[in-house]
């Protein structure tokens, strides 16, 4: 009970930085929308075994080369069937992440992979806080996986060659780590952006992205940036709520992550909450708890 009503705080907060007309019947909606598809797609990550996707396999990825590349996808959806897509159409899969989401995804990947009978070497991982991952990636491309990179994420903030794109979302900014474009350009590797529908959670939505070619490495960069930034308002647009990173903007968003002054005369919108009979004002715009006495 505790983690939920402090989860409704920091998410509500997060998402009036980007909505801040939003009023407070359509935010309490908005939270128990999200709230639910997170348990609708967590339910349907139990339900479906790999065994079962490789028996019914259809081929959904038919732009995408079996040499391997990578894939930039977001948090969307229920984003998790994706790895598991590829890997029923017969590609290799690498998933680079942070430690703690690979430790899950591990386990069960390598029972399934056995229980389907299919080779372990199939799925690998790559952990994203390493300084080797760049180098990580570009080896499994090599052996001819298929790299899923969440640009929506920021598990390698502690790095020092660290190259931010600012990506404009309602009224805000979210920032993405675009090391990975500077890898692409380099070494001319095929890549896609995808994502996986609400509606349709076995058909992939696919777009192949160009390779570098003539343009220079900052052109092809912008170029990609427009394509793929493209792709990920137009998912917030269709069904914001199905974005899972609202409750995580304030870790790694330059903007929500540092205190802002509080100006003498300037109101403040605070929202009131109840924890362990303790009575709290949440002040949105800093994201601190004030206890009422």
């Amino acid at each position: 009970m505790f983690d939920h009503i402090i989860n409704k705080a920091i998410w509500c907060t997060n998402v009036m930085q980007f909505l801040p007309h939003i009023n407070h019947v359509d935010l309490q909606q908005a939270y128990s929308s999200w709230v639910n598809k997170r348990r609708g797609y967590n339910a349907l990550y139990s339900a479906v075994t790999l065994r079962a996707m490789l028996e019914s396999r259809t081929e959904n990825f038919p732009t995408l080369p079996s040499t391997g590349g990578v894939l930039l996808t977001f948090h969307f959806g229920p984003y998790r069937m994706l790895a598991r897509q590829l890997l029923a159409s017969g590609r290799k899969v690498a998933l680079l992440a942070s430690a703690k989401v690979l430790s899950r995804e591990e386990r069960w990947y390598r029972s399934e992979l056995a229980a389907a009978g299919m080779p372990l070497e199939n799925f690998r991982c790559i952990d994203a806080s390493r300084s080797m991952a760049l180098r990580s990636i570009l080896s499994a491309v090599q052996s001819q996986y298929w790299v899923i990179h969440f640009l929506d994420a920021d598990e390698s903030s502690g790095t020092s060659s660290l190259h931010r794109a600012k990506i404009s979302l309602f009224s805000g900014m979210v920032y993405w780590r675009t090391n990975i474009f500077k890898l692409l350009a380099r070494f001319h590797l095929p890549a896609a952006v995808g994502c996986v529908s609400s509606r349709s959670p076995y058909k992939p939505v696919i777009t192949s992205l160009p390779k570098c070619d003539q343009q220079t490495e900052e052109q092809f960069e912008q170029d990609i940036l427009s394509v793929i930034s493209d792709v990920f308002t137009n998912l917030i647009a269709s069904d914001w709520t199905a974005w899972e990173n609202w409750i995580l903007l304030h870790r790694y968003q330059p903007v929500l992550a540092r205190p802002q002054a509080i100006e003498q005369g300037r109101p403040i919108i605070a929202m009131p909450i109840m924890v362990q009979d303790k009575r709290y004002l949440l002040d949105v715009s800093n994201g601190q708890f004030f206890e009422i006495r």
